[in-house]
């Protein structure tokens, strides 16, 4: 059981250094806190089986097929905004930005340009896996 926990706790990290995050970003982009992810890198418990599957389709997902609502995690994180902010910036209520980013909802054409530009900028300024 030990062995499996820490081959878990490998893929984890491994992950989180695939895309160049850190604890408190890629634990952002699960929805769970910091503590939460450093106890699964540190093999200290198991998550549960939604975050399970959330992991390996990010290991299996190449970065250039992330999701839209990843882009938009991603550009929030590394540009340190909070939803509320993120709102603001395109002129959208809250929970909008909310929804964009847990993939209930899909923004205007205007605006996924706009959020696909965003995230491009980021990529290169932090060396983040490419978009097509």
């Amino acid at each position: 059981m030990e062995t499996d926990r820490n081959k878990l706790s490998e893929r984890f990290f491994n992950l989180r250094k695939k895309l160049n995050l850190t604890q408190q970003e890629i634990s952002e982009l699960f929805g769970v806190g910091l503590r939460t992810w450093q106890s699964w890198e540190h093999a200290e418990t198991t998550p549960f089986s939604k975050y399970l599957k959330l992991l390996t389709q990010y290991e299996k997902t190449p970065p250039k097929l992330l999701r839209f609502s990843d882009m938009c995690r991603i550009v929030r994180i590394r540009l340190g905004k909070k939803k509320y902010q993120m709102a603001a910036i395109f002129d959208v209520a809250p929970n909008t930005w909310g929804y964009w980013e847990k993939g209930k909802m899909k923004p205007s054409n205007e605006f996924i340009e706009k959020i696909k530009q965003m995230y491009q900028e980021v990529t290169e300024q932090e060396n983040l896996p490419k978009v097509s």
